[in-house]
């Protein structure tokens, strides 16, 4: 019985080719998918990768800020805490790697996170040279308390940006 294909014969040479080129296209389809996931999932990573090593920095900062500042108008007058100035250079070293990690931050994420880390960045600066200029007067002498105020202030801003950069890692990864 004849076939209706092709003008009532089957061509096998041309059925071959047809399938050879089926199966090419295929192959090369899925090569592209396993790809193009693999390349996606390398970005993910890279970027929960550049996101953790800032968060865990500024959160690193801001605890040791935080212990810089009295906790009370009443200890305001207190002397210098011990260690104070070697913590106060320590913070400015992980405060320049910082600003290397917003870097990595700008270029991997959305515009809203990278301002998000620009913003924790302003604030860490912000008390990191609040607590130098306390501690740079004369022992015993008061920290005004709109200075104190201020820096409270900022420490609690600075809480939270961290827990706004954590939400929007945590929607980009």
């Amino acid at each position: 019985m004849a076939d209706w294909r092709f003008g009532g014969v089957v061509d096998q040479g041309l059925a071959a080719v047809l399938g050879a080129l089926v199966g090419a296209v295929a192959t090369a389809g899925g090569a592209y998918l396993t790809a193009h996931s693999s390349i996606s999932l390398y970005k993910r990573q890279t970027r929960r990768e550049a996101y953790r090593a800032f968060l865990l920095d500024a959160d690193g900062l801001s605890e040791r800020l935080n212990a810089m500042i009295p906790d009370s108008y009443d200890a305001q007058s207190l002397a210098e805490p011990p260690g104070t100035r070697d913590a106060l250079q320590e913070v400015e070293v992980v405060e320049r790697t910082l600003r290397r990690a917003v870097i990595d931050v700008e270029l991997m994420g959305t515009d809203d996170i990278a301002n998000v880390a620009v913003d924790i960045l302003i604030e860490i600066a912000t008390l990191r040279r609040t607590v130098e200029t306390w501690w740079n007067r004369p022992a015993g002498t008061p920290i005004p308390d709109v200075e104190w105020h201020s820096a409270a202030t900022s420490h609690t801003h600075l809480q939270e940006h961290l827990v706004l950069f954590g939400d929007l890692a945590r929607q980009q990864v």
